[in-house]
């Protein structure tokens, strides 16, 4: 399926996030396209865009449903997941998609849902790096535990690497703490390839945990030859990191790596924080709590901090259900997250805004995309919001063209011309039966931005 449309909004600009001011902004689909297996259910999408016009798209699969989902409590979840990692290349921007493959050469063996999912990225010389969580046997224990992963190929996604298992297995039996037989967990992790080439995996792990209200352990391991070998696992931010809320890392350009996550702070709640390195991953000294509205509560929100860079700027949204605001929160820093300034809501005007991410444009230009819906029984939707100034100011929310049903965890990736690709996962009902697909849809460049915002921003300025 191939589509091309406008979508439009009026922008209403402010002091910060969406104050008066009448501008027009308009977004162009260049297209959008549906990926996965037919006859499959496809979920937990992630992008990655190169520098050439490359587009890579990787999500999880399995077999679809037969009847009605589970009836779960609030918040339950199971901890078994055992689901394969696909991949589809574009070399055209995303107008067209090669045909998919499978990532993992054993059936079954990922572990993986909206919140602990594969990523994907390319370097400068064109290799495709992917960390994922997968199934495995501890050679300590002999215990079903979950592990951190990576492979990479270099012919453009046609083959990959033997996986490398990136975590140390531990003697400690973790079934009571994880429940269904599993004995620890090394998941929710991230990757990101630096500016010099060195890839950074990061993971959760559980091994010193005793009780579900610990926080768990973060441990990185980078290697400097491309993939081919990884140095030792490192152990930091000890028993304080939220345990199922995935991980997100970046560059300050050569200066710093970053890392986002939520930290388990000794007055309850369980707020954003980024921690930075400048060793290369070897030290995090320095931490920098996001200044949302603190959210208390006893468990694990299973929602991660998303991030973007541009130059000293370090971009921040992610959700809160502090008692000022429910919903996604965008903070910046303007000395490589050192610190950061005082976070706003995104979407103020509604009650169910989630699953933000962010990215910036060579030019820039700040772009944030999210889920929300109008009421509990209305359809999640895909909204964007974008800031010609660094993120002083935003449109307001502009929605996004999908198809019917629910449109749910954008992820979002922007390539070297400034256009925007978002892939996400819809959710579809047949009869009783509730599947997911796998959509990516092209944003072109942001055009300049109107001579009525620009004065409106100069005189906020003054």
């Amino acid at each position: 399926m191939k589509t091309r449309a406008y979508i439009s909004a009026i922008a209403l600009l402010a002091a910060l996030v969406f104050a008066p001011s009448m501008a027009w902004s308009k977004a162009e689909v260049l297209y959008q396209q549906k990926l996965g297996i037919q006859d499959r259910a496809s979920f937990s999408p992630e992008i990655a865009a190169s520098g050439n016009g490359e587009l890579y798209v990787v999500w999880l699969d399995r077999s679809m449903p037969k009847g009605p989902p589970p009836k779960r409590k609030p918040g339950e979840h199971s901890h078994r997941s055992s689901v394969d990692l696909w991949i589809a290349r574009s070399d055209d921007g995303g107008a067209s998609f090669q045909a998919p493959s499978r990532v993992n050469d054993e059936s079954g063996v990922i572990w993986g849902f909206q919140v602990s999912k594969p990523r994907v990225s390319i370097d400068n010389q064109g290799a495709v790096h992917i960390f994922y969580p997968g199934n495995a046997v501890s050679t300590q224990t002999r215990l079903d535990v979950i592990a951190s992963h990576y492979t990479h190929s270099t012919d453009k996604g046609a083959t990959f690497s033997k996986p490398v298992t990136l975590n140390s297995h531990v003697k400690k039996d973790g079934r009571g703490l994880l429940g269904e037989e599993l004995g620890a967990a090394h998941a929710f992790g991230t990757m990101a390839v630096a500016p010099d080439g060195a890839v950074h995996t990061f993971w959760l792990d559980t091994r010193y945990m005793d009780s579900p209200s610990m926080g768990a352990t973060l441990f990185t391991a980078v290697s400097t030859d491309g993939g081919e070998s990884f140095g030792n696992e490192i152990e930091f931010a000890n028993g304080v990191v939220c345990p199922c809320c995935q991980l997100v890392a970046d560059f300050v350009g050569d200066d710093a790596v970053l890392v986002s996550y939520r930290h388990v702070f000794d007055d309850g709640s369980r707020d954003s924080v980024v921690l930075r390195s400048t060793d290369g991953g070897a030290t995090w000294p320095e931490l920098a709590r996001l200044p949302i509205d603190p959210w208390y509560i006893s468990g694990c929100p299973l929602k991660p901090t998303d991030m973007a860079v541009n130059e000293n700027y370090v971009y921040s949204v992610s959700y809160s259900a502090g008692p000022d605001h429910k919903g996604v929160w965008f903070s910046r820093s303007r000395n490589g997250a050192l610190d950061f300034e005082e976070a706003v809501p995104v979407h103020s005007s509604s009650k169910y805004s989630d699953a933000p991410v962010v990215a910036v444009t060579p030019g820039g230009v700040v772009r944030l995309v999210w889920h929300s819906r109008e009421s509990r029984k209305s359809p999640y939707e895909l909204y964007m919001a974008e800031s010609f100034d660094h993120g002083e100011t935003f449109t307001a929310p502009m929605k996004l063209p999908t198809p019917e049903g629910d449109s749910r965890f954008p992820v979002m990736a922007t390539d070297a011309d400034g256009n925007t690709h978002v892939a996400w996962e819809q959710r579809i009902r047949m009869g009783e039966i509730v599947t997911t697909e796998v959509y990516v849809m092209g944003l072109a460049a942001p055009t300049a931005v109107p001579e009525t915002a620009v004065a409106t921003l100069k005189a906020n300025a003054e």
